[in-house]
């Protein structure tokens, strides 16, 4: 298994093809990096995420167009999410895809990730490299906004455009193309890479759904993490852990870490092969022991709080709105009376 986070290969595809639109075969992208097309092929090849960022930083070298990551959207399918595509064309509702991409990202790619929010009328996707990962790849970032919308126009069957666009990256100076591809005010040197719509926009129907092929494909897309979370030995050990200990007082890493008979660095360093971090791992497990109290109502929002070891409600509620894009209160009255 490779050290670090992965993506599918069918990730890479999208790129290769605009490099092939360019006048450039894939094997002048591929051989280089040591790669095939036959490493790309199949459902499940993965490749290591700075194996694809090579990838795209190589692409970019021999087009010769620094806004590649814009670009590549155009040759964006669902075929390039693989089972996960299917999962996004059965929903309701573009807030119902969209929360299920943000749970289900792993399979398509570990390396980026996505959240969504309502707030103060607008919707809200927000995009991150994963802890420890690069600070600035602009190729890919941009590609990942811009393949969003037109995957989301897509799944509905209509031009859906962001109000605004805003990137971590600095200016590249000519912004034109930018503005020319998004249609809408985009803005660099930001706290968050995102895109944010009007709140209509969340609302908007999927293209024929069907709740059967939903059903199916979302098994299929469980069974594929089941397999990515099989590899995640000290992820999950440390998962367990936090889970045990998470009694009104939040574990550090020196506690689990003797708990394993490891030292904090040996397990930092494990954790960062497998493409996370204490604090990363932490946060997940006090996200869903909030998530499944919530649900089962048998606590109220302050005693929830405190078993996950908030100093306060107040805090709880910024932190569980931050991770789900709703109120405590908010997300028990909708899933549980919804």
């Amino acid at each position: 298994m490779p050290a670090g986070p992965t993506v599918s290969a069918l990730i890479a595809i999208p790129t290769l093809r605009y490099a092939e639109s360019r006048g450039i075969t894939p094997s002048q992208i591929l051989e280089p990096l040591g790669l095939s097309e036959a490493d790309l092929e199949g459902a499940e090849a993965r490749l290591p995420f700075d194996q694809y960022e090579a990838l795209t930083w190589k692409a970019v070298e021999l087009t010769g167009d620094p806004n590649l990551g814009l670009h590549v959207a155009r040759h964006m399918s669902a075929g390039a999410l693989g089972i996960l595509g299917f999962v996004l064309m059965n929903c309701r509702t573009l807030e119902e895809a969209l929360e299920k991409y943000c749970r289900y990202q792993r399979v398509a790619g570990e390396g980026i990730r996505t959240t969504m929010e309502r707030q103060a009328g607008e919707g809200i996707l927000r995009f991150a490299f994963f802890e420890n990962g690069p600070r600035e790849c602009r190729p890919i970032m941009e590609g990942m906004l811009s393949s969003t919308l037109v995957m989301m126009s897509a799944l509905c069957g209509q031009p859906i455009r962001a109000t605004a666009v805003s990137f971590t990256a600095a200016s590249p100076g000519d912004e034109s193309e930018h503005t020319a591809v998004f249609q809408s005010p985009v803005h660099f040197n930001r706290s968050h890479n995102a895109l944010v719509f009007p709140i209509s926009v969340f609302e908007c129907r999927i293209t024929q759904p069907s709740r059967e092929l939903l059903a199916l494909f979302e098994k299929h897309t469980l069974d594929h993490l089941r397999k990515l979370d099989d590899k995640m030995v000290y992820a999950r050990k440390v998962s367990e852990e936090c889970a045990r200990m998470l009694q009104g007082e939040v574990p550090n890493i020196d506690a689990v870490a003797q708990k394993l008979a490891m030292s904090p660095r040996n397990l930092q360093l494990k954790l960062r092969q497998e493409g996370t971090s204490y604090r990363e791992t932490l946060d997940q497990v006090r996200k869903d022991m909030a998530v499944g109290h919530l649900r089962s109502r048998q606590t109220t929002v302050a005693e929830v709080a405190y078993l996950l070891g908030f100093s306060e409600p107040s805090v709880f509620h910024r932190t569980f709105k931050r991770w789900t894009g709703s109120t405590p209160r908010d997300f028990r009255q909708e899933r549980v009376h919804g």
